[in-house]
């Protein structure tokens, strides 16, 4: 079930040509869990050291993940990633290969994919939180936990896009310093509901819970000039 990836390289200042999508991002699309404690809140580090087995913590925390949940979210991948700002340290993140809506696809029968592994990913995080698990969530995680969100608000009958999921620093057109998880700023998602001419805007903090959300009207032939998803 597990694979292995080299450990990057902690980022110091701005990336040059930083990789959003590389191993252990906190802005890959692909959804992902950086973990900061095992369950209990215990130490992800071995003792006496200032690292730990990636594949073992990540096993720990995904003890509880049930089959159907498994199937959902695709194989996971334990990877040794960086945590913190500046003089980052060592943290375990495990990434699935789930389809988040980030990618262009289109369709019902990509939505019912997507709907499911957001539903997995949010059963998860919430028992994650219950087991007294610290994590972080990527960008693309981020953009499923906001779909559930949604989703269980909607009705079955609604499909959304997302638009965009992106850090209030980005809006404001700041130089981004790293790739690291730093779990500063909360994670902004945008989508679409283009049948019922409605956008959604909601605010998922950088470990998972949703914060808020707000709903408003789609303006008049809005809908002609939006991206095709």
């Amino acid at each position: 079930m597990w694979r292995r990836r080299p450990e990057p390289e902690p980022q110091t200042g701005p990336p040059a040509a930083a990789d959003p999508d590389a191993p252990a991002s906190r802005l890959t699309s692909r959804p992902a869990f950086a973990l900061l404690t095992a369950p209990g809140h215990a130490s992800r580090h071995l003792p006496g050291s200032d690292a730990g087995d990636a594949q073992q913590v990540a096993a720990a925390a995904l003890a509880s993940l049930t089959g159907e949940g498994q199937a959902a979210l695709g194989p996971a991948t334990a990877v040794d990633g960086a945590y913190g700002r500046g003089a980052a340290g060592w943290v375990p993140v495990v990434e699935w290969t789930a389809a988040t809506g980030l990618t262009g696809i289109v369709g019902a029968a990509a939505w019912e994919l997507v709907k499911r592994a957001a539903t997995a990913l949010a059963e998860l995080h919430e028992r994650l939180e219950h087991e007294q698990v610290d994590l972080l969530v990527s960008r693309g995680a981020a953009a499923l936990l906001a779909t559930a969100y949604l989703a269980g608000r909607l009705g079955e009958g609604t499909m959304i896009d997302i638009e965009a999921v992106v850090e209030p620093s980005a809006l404001a057109g700041a130089t981004l310093t790293e790739i690291n998880y730093v779990g500063v700023e909360p994670w902004l998602v945008t989508a679409v509901d283009h049948t019922n001419a409605r956008r959604f805007y909601v605010v998922v903090a950088p470990d998972g819970r949703v914060l808020n959300s707000m709903t408003v009207p789609l303006q008049s032939g809005e809908n002609l000039y939006l991206p095709s998803y």
